[in-house]
């Protein structure tokens, strides 16, 4: 993919590092990162109100039609373009799209790379500087003042995160219908026979995203607290399926057990039913740890706070 992204930008002089490229187009600062599983994002700089911003992206929208989506971003327009049939074909939808891009922005007078998208400053070599900014692989020219600027905010959004109530109570709820939905996937898919990464990976997902939106503060905490209690909940839906399962044998068979009594009696005397109940604990065990620190690496980088550029 970066190869044909490198190529539709190559008349432009772009300088790529690993998955970010940045240049400039028809006067414009423009950057890009690629993403494999959504394509590539563009972010033409330019200093608008954030109303106008939105008017831009949507005069994008309608001009190219369903070619592309536009946003407002706070250094300018973001636009995610999908690709059509194969990547093949992108370097001639880019140069199609292109102009609809540029005709938005000229419609509202939209300032180009001469202008601080910070704070609207005219910019010189002995007032601005690349910045690259916060959690992102955009880089961006601003003033002084649009760095000092843009610091104040970063600062003031991580003081009133430090500040912010913890919520562990409502966090721990969000965590806990995750994993249970989690732990309901394991039990209908065990049923049927089948081990699956989907059921720990979608309750880590889920228990974190309500972890957020009961209130819970995204720390550490929400982290550890999703980890145990999502292996924890994992394990007693295997466990049910087994008992179930045992259940299920100790009637067909005639013998008058049921639940942990089931599963430990199918345990001590069927060396195949012993044999495929540790192999799938291991293989459960397996997913389970691998989907957690996938989850958790994720995580991390999801909560880790912006600095200052």
């Amino acid at each position: 993919m970066r190869k044909f992204i490198r190529e539709t930008l190559k008349p432009y002089d772009f300088q790529f590092e690993r998955n970010a490229g940045y240049g400039v187009i028809n006067g414009y600062e423009v950057n890009v990162t690629i993403n494999p599983y959504i394509g590539p994002s563009f972010l033409f700089s330019t200093y608008l109100p954030m109303e106008k911003k939105k008017e831009v992206a949507s005069r994008i929208v309608a001009l190219s039609g369903s070619k592309l989506r536009a946003s407002a971003h706070e250094q300018g327009i973001i636009l995610n373009m999908a690709y059509a049939g194969t990547i093949f074909t992108y370097p001639k939808r880019f140069n199609e799209v292109l102009p609809f891009v540029f005709q938005a922005l000229e419609e509202y007078e939209a300032p180009k790379n001469n202008i601080c998208p910070q704070t609207g400053e005219e910019l010189t070599e002995e007032n601005s500087k690349l910045a690259r900014l916060p959690k992102s692989e955009f880089k961006v020219r601003m003033s002084s003042s649009g760095v000092t600027a843009l610091n104040a905010d970063i600062n003031k959004s991580n003081e009133d995160y430090k500040n912010a109530p913890n919520n562990y109570g409502r966090g721990f709820l969000g965590i806990l219908i995750g994993a249970l939905a989690g732990a309901i996937l394991t039990v209908v898919f065990g049923l049927m026979g089948f081990i699956t990464f989907i059921a720990p990976i979608g309750a880590i997902i889920l228990g974190t995203f309500l972890y957020r939106k009961f209130g819970g503060k995204p720390n550490a905490v929400m982290i550890v607290m999703s980890f145990i209690i999502t292996l924890i909940t994992i394990f007693c839906a295997f466990i049910i399926v087994y008992v179930v399962t045992a259940t299920t044998i100790c009637l067909q068979a005639g013998v008058d057990k049921s639940g942990f009594e089931a599963l430990k009696t199918c345990l001590e005397l069927s060396e195949e039913f012993e044999r495929t109940f540790y192999l799938d604990l291991g293989m459960n065990g397996l997913f389970v740890l691998g989907a957690e620190a996938g989850s958790i690496a994720f995580l991390v980088r999801s909560i880790r706070r912006p600095k200052t550029v």
